[in-house]
């Protein structure tokens, strides 16, 4: 009995310790998030017809409806984002590097900054721009959630500079983290 309490340990010790199963649950992690990204439209479809349109002007519906294709344009383009990515794992497992779980999570990371960047550098600020245009901010209290800060001009600017900010600062951390195994990389080739 002890032998084979053995046997199964090591096999679960010999999973988790393998390279290529990590990166089998973050290609799984990546295909999570894709889907999440596609259902976030049907959320805010949900709350738009919750909340009906009736008896508001015309403007505030093309509006909404203005913000619900932005709503389904930035989750599809956080699904491709993410389904592209969990592709790239494929890669990583195939270099036959040591070092697959940091290529890995910097990609995760990379993902993460590209994804927060395109949400609040393009999506946030193309709703501020159509609530400023057409939508009466008071109509529709789903914007409540996607709304950062007061409904300005300004606000718009901001939140395209933050966008940039987030880009340059995942890409940076994403860079720390992948100079590490490099440098390991190279350092066997050189021996």
């Amino acid at each position: 009995m002890d032998k084979n309490y053995m046997q199964y340990v090591d096999k679960v010790l010999n999973l988790i310790q393998d390279n290529k199963t990590i990166s089998i649950g973050m290609k799984y992690f990546y295909i999570l998030f894709a889907i999440i990204n596609l259902l976030i439209p049907l959320f805010i479809l949900i709350e738009i017809l919750d909340q009906g349109l009736g008896g508001y002007p015309a403007t505030t519906i093309i509006g909404t409806i203005l913000i619900f294709l932005v709503v389904v344009l930035i989750g599809f383009a956080g699904f491709k984002l993410f389904w592209q990515r969990q592709k790239k794992i494929r890669d990583y497992l195939e270099s036959k590097s040591k070092y697959i779980v940091s290529f890995a999570f910097s990609d995760i990371v990379l993902s993460f900054g590209h994804w927060l960047a395109m949400i609040v550098g393009i999506g946030i600020p193309l709703i501020y721009f159509i609530v400023l245009l057409l939508v009466d901010s008071e109509a529709l209290s789903f914007l409540n959630i996607f709304l950062p800060l007061p409904i300005k001009w300004t606000s718009i600017i901001w939140l395209v500079a933050f966008g940039f900010i987030i880009l340059i600062f995942f890409t940076f951390i994403s860079e720390r983290i992948k100079i590490f195994p490099e440098i390991g990389i190279n350092i066997t080739k050189e021996k």
